[in-house]
């Protein structure tokens, strides 16, 4: 298995045709790629049969929170496209995660699909810290333990994985499920290189903490050199 096999490259692209024209350049090189709120939103399902042409595995990542049944019907719907995983915000609650995963359960049924894609729960987003949490939030937890109570809730409803910093997932695999799989964004050749992310770790660092698959855009997709940052990528794997 080849080191990037379980890196996600985050697509951040405007364009359908700056989607397709990178989608091609790293063909061959990468299996998954994802697909965000953006992306989607403004270029639609065709986008994704075109990526599953190309051969790519898809992370959807749309991030669903809302009433049960409506989660349940936009699962299904979801599923239908032929992705191979995709998501839904933990703090939805038992029942919400549940209706999710009906959904899925019901497309497979529906159109005699023969893969059943991940389904995860976001804990909490890595753009997010503790002062976010305590002073925004009004949540009193420490950030490592509202993590761990959110992935015993996807554990205990029986889906899949989780996504959450490179940070928790030892925890997580050690305290509450070592079965689920841990999805980590925020992932920067430099730590400090933030951004927009606050929990933020190397590649080196989240194979070490026992993340399952590495979520990276920028660094790759906005590098000066793909090639080199390819390589660094794969150094820091080795």
């Amino acid at each position: 298995m080849s080191k990037l096999d379980n890196v996600i490259v985050a697509l951040d692209f405007k364009t359908h045709k700056q989607t397709l024209d990178f989608c091609e350049s790293i063909s061959g090189t990468f299996k998954w790629v994802k697909v965000g709120m953006e992306l989607f939103y403004s270029q639609g399902s065709n986008l994704i049969t075109q990526l599953k042409e190309l051969d790519f595995k898809i992370f959807l990542d749309l991030k669903m929170h809302d009433i049960p049944n409506t989660v349940e019907q936009a699962s299904y719907a979801l599923t239908k496209l032929g992705i191979d995983m995709f998501n839904i915000h933990l703090s939805g609650g038992k029942t919400m995660i549940q209706s999710a995963i009906r959904g899925r359960e019901r497309a497979i049924i529906d159109f005699e699909l023969n893969q059943r894609p991940m389904l995860i729960g976001v804990t909490v987003l890595t753009s997010l810290d503790q002062n976010d949490l305590t002073e925004e939030l009004k949540i009193q937890h420490q950030i490592d333990d509202y993590v761990l109570e959110l992935a015993k809730l996807a554990s205990s409803a029986g889906i899949d994985g989780v996504v959450c910093s490179a940070k928790e997932a030892q925890s997580i695999k050690k305290n509450v499920d070592a079965r689920l799989k841990c999805i980590t964004p925020g992932i920067r050749f430099d730590e400090k290189d933030g951004q927009d992310q606050k929990r933020v770790v190397t590649p080196k660092q989240a194979i070490k903490f026992g993340s399952d698959f590495l979520v990276i855009g920028r660094p790759i997709t906005q590098a000066n050199d793909i090639d080199l940052a390819i390589k660094q990528l794969k150094q820091d794997l080795a």
